[in-house]
């Protein structure tokens, strides 16, 4: 669940970077071929699912960034990336 909620942030901080491969998964599931008609596609579906919106929504308050971010490194679906 906690990718769910945070995944749409993570697009857009992560826009530069991933923007030309989004496009063309876009593209992939018969979307327009823009990040942009990826990432609505992906807060449609969340709407849609009843996930929360924000981590506020999701109980997570301010004092739990540190721990989710710590997670986040360590998290099995993160295996592809390259931290600096």
């Amino acid at each position: 669940m906690t990718n769910a909620v945070f995944m749409p942030y993570v697009l857009m901080v992560n826009k530069s970077a991933v923007e030309a491969k989004i496009a063309r998964l876009a593209a992939y599931l018969g979307l327009s071929p823009t990040f942009e008609a990826f990432l609505h596609a992906v807060i449609g579906l969340r709407l849609r699912l009843d996930v929360p919106h924000t981590p506020a929504e999701f109980k997570v308050d301010g004092s739990k960034r540190e721990l989710i971010g710590d997670m986040a490194i360590v998290d099995p679906t993160a295996g592809a990336i390259q931290w600096n």
